[in-house]
């Protein structure tokens, strides 16, 4: 585990600031993050064991993954909004904005999803989406 840790991790901030790393625009960027997105997760899901391959590739085209391919197509529209927030806002407020997404993915996984949580756990869960919230209003308000 502690070694996907460090290999996402890093490819998370690479993926967050490859266009300041480079002086690039950050539509400049996008088609090679898409491109090595695609490549991490093949290379991740490589690791895994023929037993889960199988059980996985027996349910590639069930619900789940229809209902998450809308949030892939979310996630893309997102990705463009971080773009021009990088862009706009500079890269630690910009980044951090976007991550405001984790509401809306979070809340879409109990929804569509149907994702099963105990009261306690909802209550954790929902506790924390709201202090993302505060924090981001925060950070937006440091930048104006």
């Amino acid at each position: 585990g502690l070694l996907f840790l460090v290999v996402s991790s890093a490819g998370f901030v690479l993926y967050a600031s490859s266009g300041k790393i480079f002086h690039i625009e950050g539509w400049d960027v996008l088609g090679p993050q898409a491109v090595m997105m695609c490549a991490g997760t093949w290379a991740l899901s490589s690791l895994t064991s023929r037993r889960q391959e199988l059980a996985t590739e027996l349910q590639i085209f069930g619900r789940a993954t229809r209902l998450n391919l809308v949030t892939g197509v979310l996630f893309a529209v997102a990705n463009v909004a971080m773009l021009i927030s990088v862009q706009r806002n500079g890269l630690a407020v910009g980044w951090t904005l976007s991550q405001m997404n984790v509401i809306i993915s979070t809340l879409g996984g109990l929804i569509f999803l149907k994702e099963h949580k105990t009261r306690r756990e909802l209550m954790f869960v929902l506790s924390g989406l709201a202090m993302v919230a505060v924090g981001g209003v925060l950070i937006g308000a440091t930048k104006s």
